[in-house]
């Protein structure tokens, strides 16, 4: 022979290219000393550096470029099978300086030092190779219409020694293809048939080790130290696919090329994309699906659990999906601590998917964005969608984002500021590619909302195809109640903030409560103009009996106060219910901007922060967070979306109504409301707009009443705490804070000698005896 090194060849397209970089790396870990060369047509600069890295000293790897128009008037019998198998035709012609050559297929384990196959002798022969045992117990008919008895050697292609130089010499090649075009109409198995029929009694056996096949696999027919060569030949068992066979030995023999699959490609390797994906409950796993179907497969998932009732784990996970454990985190969120800190703790790839649990992906999504970062050198990847209407069933798609490849920050900050849709697109962490690198050193959190900031690099690429589908959930009904009296100068700012709300399917009812001024004309003229308005007049009964009677007016699934001097911003209600039903949560709560009419300020109320952009609380979780952090918002019946059955359900407590005739109202129901809850959740964003202005209710002088009413309904939440046996630490202290403001408040004012004084002083009292108790 010319050459010292084992040559060994192999036929491929992108396709295959994984699968061949893990064959070779068996080979490797038994055999040095290789000449490998990859017949290709058109190999991706991607495949061929994948497979350069496992080039060392001792081993080789060569590309060869093949024509594929040489083989157009080639048959294709079989679905899987694509042209490349043919390339094995030329290989005595190509490799000109090789005497002998090992052909192998891409699906197959490697268990032994192919040394032992090289060193077989063929030089009477043209090739060797097993006999194909598959094809006389399931396609007996085809061996026999081919020519040949079923006891006679008929080889399996998938693993070949050739006698290159034996080819060479009676033009083999030439008479492959001049066969293939004789026998296109009664071949099955392609080049396999060609070569059996071709080469007829030129060809030795090898022992079954060296191409164990599933019919061999599913009889057992050798011990598992026997086997040197197992060959995953049947398109239903393929190792890379995900099989719940559950009867043996099948399954033994794939599990041992994923296991050697984990330990050799995926510890060679570097995770090049890490995914994120959120889970609020069982039914986000599901989104999974999607993930395993993509065809870039090297990933790591991080799956955020925010709810802590499921027990997610690491090998549930993996026992559902062909995942492997050490490519899945989970990381249970802390409501208390900041995740972008542990998250990128956890991170290995070198580029970021965020994903939403709703979407749906195309099966290229990750490839196609990794392409695009590695050819433009992207930071940032910007990838084109389409929007699905759970609503009306129908996919809309919209005009290209960008008209370029590579956009500037200049140009998305622009599109930022301008443009309705990019503001959508570019504000939320989905359906883009981030590099790990740039997202550490400009401390972006993408489990949060973006900002234009987030788009400080120049290196933006940007894919017009669309791969990312966002699903626009199903609308319920929403009842919106507006308790109205006398606020005929906002009354119109606060009707057009709800007509004009991102989410349509509302049901307003708005109840006039004896407004003396304009305010009831308005109500109708908005009811004439715009049916989903419903208006009830009644005599002044308060704010109170204002909202019970929209609450027994209403038919929505769902229900939101707005007061009707404030206004919601535009994407109120739509952010509410989209956390609401992704969380299956009883009550949604955002944030509210504080304006002040006197000074034409908007506050913002530090008491609401949060670390994260959502939190999922219980009921007892909501209070506490209200009793220890003086939280208005946790208070007030505004700025929330509760399920309608809170409220109308008599199980396992009875229907909640507003108390009437007293002030804070609020401070006597909305604790019932969170008991009756069993899951809430808290959305970090800025929602409603509360007006402070001088003839509110809220801001005229502190009456008696107020201050009495405020401590009594204190004190019902109190007894409330104490029936139901709830921890009341926390609402022990802020009562006592409350007693304390209200008795300075009376100082200051000079009322001491007032009835709410004194009833203020014995409740002090009481806390020297109160502060030791449960």
């Amino acid at each position: 022979m010319k050459m010292s090194k084992i040559n060994i060849s192999f036929c491929i397209n992108d396709n295959h290219c994984l699968y061949v970089f893990f064959t070779i790396s068996m080979i490797k870990k038994y055999t040095t000393n290789l000449d490998i060369f990859v017949l290709h047509t058109d190999l991706s600069d991607k495949s061929k550096d994948r497979l350069k890295t496992l080039v060392t000293e001792s081993v080789n790897i060569h590309f060869v470029t093949i024509d594929r128009d040489l083989f157009s008037n080639l048959p294709l019998t079989l679905d899987g099978i694509t042209i490349e198998t043919y390339y094995r035709y030329l290989l005595p012609e190509i490799l000109v300086d090789c005497d002998k050559v090992i052909y192998l297929d891409s699906d197959l384990l490697i268990r032994c030092d192919v040394t032992e196959l090289w060193d077989i002798d063929v030089s009477q022969h043209y090739l060797a190779g097993v006999n194909e045992i598959d094809i006389i117990n399931r396609f007996p008919d085809h061996k026999l219409k081919l020519g040949f008895d079923l006891d006679e050697l008929f080889i399996n292609a998938g693993v070949l020694v050739c006698n290159l130089q034996k080819m060479r010499q009676d033009k083999i090649t030439h008479h492959l293809f001049t066969e293939t075009e004789r026998l296109k109409d009664i071949i099955l198995f392609q080049d396999q048939d060609v070569i059996n029929l071709a080469l007829k009694g030129k060809i030795a056996e090898l022992p079954l080790a060296y191409n164990y096949t599933v019919e061999a696999m599913e009889k057992d027919l050798l011990g598992l130290d026997e086997i040197k060569i197992i060959h995953y030949n049947s398109s239903g068992a393929k190792p890379w696919k995900h099989y719940q066979f559950q009867e043996l030995p099948l399954n033994k023999y794939l599990k041992l090329w994923q296991v050697d699959f984990v330990k050799n490609i995926k510890q060679i390797q570097q995770t090049k994309v890490s995914l994120l994906l959120p889970i609020y409950h069982e039914t986000s796993l599901t989104t999974i699906e999607n993930i395993c179907k993509q065809s870039y497969k090297n990933i790591q998932l991080i799956l955020l659990n925010y709810n802590t009732d499921i027990n997610i784990q690491v090998p549930d996970v993996c026992s559902h999906y062909p995942l492997d454990e050490e490519k899945v985190d989970i990381l249970n969120v802390d409501p208390a601590s900041p995740l972008g800190l542990d998250l990128l703790k956890l991170v290995k790839g070198q580029y970021l998917i965020s994903l939403n649990h709703i979407d749906e992906l195309d099966d290229s999504f990750i490839e196609t964005a990794l392409n695009s970062a590695e050819q433009y050198q992207s930071d940032i990847v910007l990838l084109e969608n389409c929007d699905f209407n759970e609503n009306d069933g129908n996919y809309y798609f919209h005009a290209n984002l960008f008209k370029e490849e590579t956009v500037t920050a200049e140009t998305v900050k622009k599109h930022f500021q301008t443009f309705p849709r990019h503001k959508t697109y570019l504000t939320n962490p989905y359906c883009k590619l981030f590099k790990t690198s740039y997202v550490r050193d400009n401390n972006i959190d993408l489990a949060n909302d973006l900002i234009p900031k987030s788009y400080e690099t120049d290196k933006i690429s940007y894919v017009k195809e669309t791969l990312y589908v966002y699903r626009k959930i199903k609308e319920e009904l929403i009842s919106v109640i507006v308790p109205v009296y006398n606020v005929e100068n906002y009354l119109h700012e606060c009707l057009d903030s709800i007509l004009n709300q991102t989410y349509q399917n509302l049901e307003i009812i708005l109840v006039n409560d004896g407004s003396t001024d304009s305010s009831g004309k308005i109500c109708d003229d908005y009811a004439a103009k715009d049916g989903r308005i419903m208006v009830i007049h009644q005599e002044n009964g308060g704010l109170s009996d204002a909202r019970n009677k929209g609450l027994d007016a209403m038919t929505g699934q769902f229900v939101t106060f707005v007061d009707s001097d404030d206004y919601l911003g535009n994407h109120c209600i739509e952010t509410l219910y989209i956390h609401a039903k992704t969380c299956q949560a009883d009550i949604a709560i955002g944030k509210y901007i504080e304006f002040e009419e006197d000074n034409k300020l908007f506050v913002f109320p530090n008491s609401q922060n949060s670390v994260n952009k959502i939190e999922l609380l219980t009921g007892e979780q909501c209070l506490e967070k209200c009793h220890r952090y003086f939280s208005f918002i946790a208070v007030t019946a505004w700025a929330k979306l509760y399920r309608a059955n809170l409220f109308n359900d008599n199980s396992p407590y009875k229907s909640i109504r507003y108390p009437v005739d007293v002030l804070h109202e609020d401070q006597y129901t909305t604790h019932k409301l969170f008991f009756k809850s069993q899951k809430n959740i808290f959305v970090d964003e800025y929602l409603y707009v509360y007006r402070r202005r001088e003839n509110s209710i809220t801001k005229t002088q502190l009456s008696e009443k107020r201050i009495m009413d405020e401590i009594k309904g204190f004190e019902e939440k109190i007894i409330d705490f104490a029936l139901l046996n709830k921890d009341m630490t926390y609402l022990k202290e802020y009562y006592i804070y409350l007693l304390n403001q209200h008795k300075t408040y009376l100082e200051n004012h000079q009322q001491q000698d007032c009835e709410v004084y004194e009833y203020i002083g014995k409740r002090l009292m009481t806390y020297f005896n109160w502060q030791d108790k449960p």
